[in-house]
């Protein structure tokens, strides 16, 4: 038997980025201000005044908007579930071509994932003849919607160890109960993925960082003598980088819990943190 091949050295790549956080807080704004060739798989349809404003940057876009569901007949809504399989297809296609062919790109952007995830839930209902995902039993169906995005991820995976690209995934946030054995449930602020599928995300990424309007609470006098908390928000934006209260979020790179929301400060960071800056 051959002796096992060990390395002694680390494989260094371009970061794996997720960005999540609610509506309006920038998430887009960033992945899309790297200066870099790149590539956005628009599922959301939300970039437009973004590109709109940015005529110069090598950004191109390729569209896989989900339809939207019909009246409540269920002809329409097969239909719906049958256009939303071939987006999906096309979507996954796209990232073979981008991994199989020569291009310039530099950077993947993939707005948002809980919108291609509804493509994946369509795909595999119109596959399997289902009118919803609730018609699996025992959960069936979420596995496969699982699957499906798990060849995402490998598909982001290969396209940044193969091909040198820095993937940037987006997600909104919701509210998620979480139960851990040695806490009490409590509710923290995650991505908007189904809770099967959230974890792939939250464990593939090397940056997983919630974006927020940076906010001051301070306490005022309320009416009738009552004090009461307020939320002061201003118009810069942040990253917060670990886990914390209400917060999921994690990061490889030893970030400070808190950092400008700016492309060009994240990729800083990284880099300080593997030239052994950090602290400085």
């Amino acid at each position: 038997m051959d002796a096992p091949k060990f390395r002694t050295k680390p494989k260094v790549h371009e970061p794996k980025g997720l960005f999540f956080g609610k509506s309006g807080t920038g998430k887009t704004s960033v992945a899309l201000s790297t200066g870099k060739p790149t590539v956005l798989i628009n599922t959301d349809n939300g970039a437009e005044e973004i590109l709109s404003q940015n005529k110069k940057a090598d950004i191109q876009v390729a569209d896989f908007f989900p339809a939207a569901s019909g009246s409540g007949d269920e002809k329409e809504n097969q239909a719906t579930r049958k256009a939303n399989s071939e987006t999906w297809t096309e979507l996954l296609d796209t990232l073979r071509w981008l991994a199989s062919n020569e291009h310039d790109r530099k950077v993947l952007v993939i707005d948002s994932i809980d919108a291609a995830e509804t493509l994946a839930c369509d795909h595999v209902c119109y596959q399997k003849g289902k009118a919803s995902i609730g018609e699996f039993d025992f959960g069936k169906g979420y596995a496969l919607v699982r699957d499906q995005m798990s060849t995402l991820l490998r598909a982001c995976t290969f396209l940044n160890e193969s091909k040198g690209m820095e993937p940037i995934l987006i997600a909104h946030a919701a509210v998620r109960r979480n139960e851990e054995p040695h806490l009490p449930a409590y509710d923290a602020w995650s991505i908007k993925l189904n809770k099967n599928v959230a974890p792939l995300f939250m464990e593939w990424a090397d940056a997983a960082l919630f974006l927020a309007f940076k906010t001051i609470v301070v306490p005022e006098q309320g009416d009738f003598g009552k004090k009461r908390n307020k939320a002061h928000m201003d118009e810069n934006r942040i990253f917060l980088t670990s886990p914390q209260t209400g917060i999921e979020a994690k990061n490889r790179f030893n970030f400070p819990s808190q950092i400008p929301a700016s492309y060009d400060e994240y990729r800083k960071l990284i880099s300080d943190f593997r030239n052994g800056k950090t602290g400085d």
